[in-house]
């Protein structure tokens, strides 16, 4: 079934794209998980900042951001890094925390 928002544009689930394969269109909006929170963006490419931001994650630099492609390992993404939503095998976002932590938790 296909999911749309109220002003009627298609809601792409990406990791549902990525699992079997499909090509996934422009000019829709991009739903994907980030550290397990469901997200959907507006347009297709994203910053890493934005990303964080829009998972509720603030101050963004205080994170780590993966990238989840199909059969690949996760791929740090660095906060003003833009990301193709629509890239192929584009999966889900996962973090970790940062720096800060790691080094003074």
């Amino acid at each position: 079934m296909k999911q749309t928002t109220s002003d009627n544009i298609e809601v792409i689930d990406l990791q549902e794209y990525a699992k079997t394969d499909r090509k996934v269109p422009v000019g829709k909006q991009y739903q994907t998980l980030v550290d397990q929170v469901l997200v959907v963006f507006n347009k297709e490419k994203v910053t890493g900042r934005e990303v964080l931001i829009k998972a509720g994650k603030k101050p963004p630099e205080c994170f780590s951001l993966y990238i989840k492609r199909k059969g690949c390992e996760p791929d740090r993404i660095s906060l003003d890094e833009l990301v193709d939503l629509t890239s192929p095998g584009v999966e889900i976002f996962s973090l970790n925390p940062g720096d800060f932590l790691l080094r003074y938790g």
